[in-house]
């Protein structure tokens, strides 16, 4: 398992914090469940069961940003760093398309995308 970059053990949090308040503010999500289920492999450290699951969600919509984070974050932790810089990379091409609509949220995850990509790169 990789080490993480400094801080961010709390990406989790912000993760579900990010969720609570895309509740309130963003058209329901079709694949909510899918993701979520995703998310709790991802937490309990299974993380090639949580790769294929976000990877399932994302054969259904390709541009689902939670689930391309979370594969993101489950492909750093099998070390397949190159993989997930490029995920990583799409979720910030993506971000224009919530901007408008979730600025705070876009916000934060532009940020911890692209915390991420800047950390792997530096492993290189």
């Amino acid at each position: 398992m990789n080490d993480l970059p400094p801080n961010t053990g709390d990406v989790t949090q912000g993760v579900a914090i990010l969720d609570n308040l895309g509740d309130k503010i963003a058209p329901p999500d079709p694949y909510a469940d899918d993701v979520s289920a995703a998310w709790q492999l991802h937490l309990s450290n299974k993380n090639e069961q949580a790769l294929a699951a976000f990877e399932k969600v994302l054969q259904q919509d390709a541009d689902h940003m939670d689930a391309l984070y979370g594969k993101a974050l489950a492909l750093v932790e099998l070390g397949r760093n190159d993989e997930a810089i490029a995920a990583f990379e799409k979720t910030v091409s993506l971000i224009s398309n919530i901007r408008a609509d979730m600025p705070g949220r876009s916000a934060i995850l532009e940020r911890l995308a692209k915390r991420q990509i800047s950390w792997l790169q530096q492993r290189k």
